[in-house]
């Protein structure tokens, strides 16, 4: 049972949906994993999250009208899941590389989703940044997202901070991944790193990505940093140099509970294998 001041989050990550419920991505239809990731994450003793966090490359497609499906699709494909919970839980989009940015902000209008921004959740101050650059596979914040990230640490609105991005800031270890980590990740560093040390404590306490189609559990410092495997049914495998595909590896979501206290606990889950 969750505590009662404690805030249960599901994560999930590149999806890669296409407007075509039936389409399929390197082999496989997409939206038979999304649809077997909320399952698994429905039949979970932590269901329902508080909080659902769908960290980027949510869409995959070649048009506008195909991106406004699928993003809407999705949040009545949770919402229905919620069923009765849905009211109560918060969800949030952010774009990745894949997605459209400026249809995925209209649409988190439309839809009454949390977008890139910043939202409290009980004692929790969640900051959502766009990681993303037009036409590129690759990660950076910028002038833009680097503001509202100094904003939200100046002006806090809870004691504890967990920002939330697509792209990794650290290398993995992945040669051909690791070109795409987020450009100006010691920016980032510096500010939350200032922001620690005045507060007396460890007040940013986690950052969760996605991207990289894999899981890894890092730190920084006192700060906890988390990359999610893909919800979609493609994973790529940890160390390799080249692009390459584990095969072995099943599609995966994180729950995290953010405690009153600041501490993280976390867990990925996977798909069961087919037999």
């Amino acid at each position: 049972m969750n505590q009662p001041h404690s805030i249960r989050v599901l994560q999930i990550t590149d999806l890669h949906l296409k407007a075509d419920p039936k389409a399929q991505w390197r082999g496989h239809i997409v939206q038979d994993s999304l649809e077997a990731i909320l399952q698994l994450a429905s039949q979970d003793g932590q269901w329902p999250p508080e909080l659902i966090l769908v960290t980027g490359d949510i869409v995959d497609d070649e048009t506008p009208e195909g991106y406004k499906q699928a993003y809407q699709r999705l949040a009545m494909q949770i919402r229905e899941t919620l069923g009765a919970s849905a009211s109560e839980t918060t969800l949030a989009y952010i774009p990745g590389n894949h997605d459209n940015a400026a249809l995925l902000e209209a649409s988190c209008q439309q839809l009454g989703i949390k977008g890139c921004g910043v939202f409290t959740l009980k004692n929790w101050q969640i900051i959502q940044l766009d990681s993303s650059l037009p036409d590129s596979d690759d990660g950076e914040l910028g002038k833009t997202q680097l503001a509202k990230l100094d904003d939200a640490l100046e002006q806090p609105h809870a004691d504890n901070t967990l920002i939330v991005l697509h792209h990794p800031l650290v290398k993995l270890g992945s040669a051909w991944l690791d070109t795409m980590r987020i450009k100006d990740a010691d920016e980032l560093f510096k500010r939350v790193d200032a922001f620690n040390e005045q507060a007396g404590s460890a007040r940013v306490r986690g950052i969760v990505w996605g991207h990289a189609h894999q899981q890894s559990d890092l730190m920084h410092k006192e700060i906890s940093l988390f990359g999610t495997p893909a919800a979609g049914p493609v994973q790529f495998t940890a160390g390799s140099n080249d692009f390459a595909i584990d095969t072995e590896l099943t599609a995966g979501l994180r729950w995290l509970t953010l405690h009153e206290d600041g501490r993280i606990e976390t867990q990925v889950c996977r798909l069961p294998h087919q037999r």
